[in-house]
């Protein structure tokens, strides 16, 4: 980072660049996606009907919000802390062991579907594990909530924390030192 901005990028310059490697690793995977998700889908429908392959809900516009939120969590993360080793720890730590436990508490304290809205689990549920949509089927009558968001409630918190996490990462490197 100091190398860069002493050749003469501006710290906005250096910022956008992040911000478009995000976005290219994001169209990248996504386009992966696509195109992986028709062959197999080609391959396993019975007939040629492009309405039956692509029936999954917008899975790929999901896909890509999926990589952006994740990838936009981890550029917060490394504006905040600034130490790579760190970073990627505390990343790991908060994805499967913190906001499990937060939400935890949250549901035993509170006992609503607002546990759903947690940051990662929001983004989590834009393309959840299939055996996750299960326990919907059933009826919870102890805890009375679904264990995923909708995908349009997904959709819009994974936006809202992607923007949130470039905003928190962009204020954080222009108010600090190099």
């Amino acid at each position: 980072m100091r190398q860069n901005i002493i050749i003469g990028m501006t710290r906005k310059e250096f910022f956008y660049s992040k911000l478009y490697t995000i976005l290219s690793l994001a169209v990248v995977a996504t386009i992966i996606y696509a195109i992986s998700s028709v062959v197999i889908g080609m391959i396993n429908t019975d007939g040629f009907d492009l309405e039956l392959i692509m029936d999954n809900n917008m899975a790929v516009i999901r896909y890509f919000l999926l990589c952006i939120g994740y990838m936009s969590f981890a550029l917060m993360l490394a504006f905040l802390i600034r130490r790579g080793t760190l970073t990627i720890l505390f990343y790991f730590l908060y994805v499967m062991m913190l906001e499990p436990i937060f939400m935890l508490i949250h549901v035993y304290y509170f006992k609503n579907s607002s546990r759903n809205y947690w940051p990662m689990n929001s983004i989590e549920d834009l393309m959840p594990f299939p055996l996750f949509k299960v326990p919907d089927y059933f009826v919870n009558k102890e805890w009375n909530f679904n264990i995923l968001l909708p995908y349009s409630h997904a959709m819009f918190m994974a936006t809202l924390y992607s923007c949130l996490f470039i905003f928190l990462a962009y204020r954080s490197f222009m108010k600090r030192d190099i």
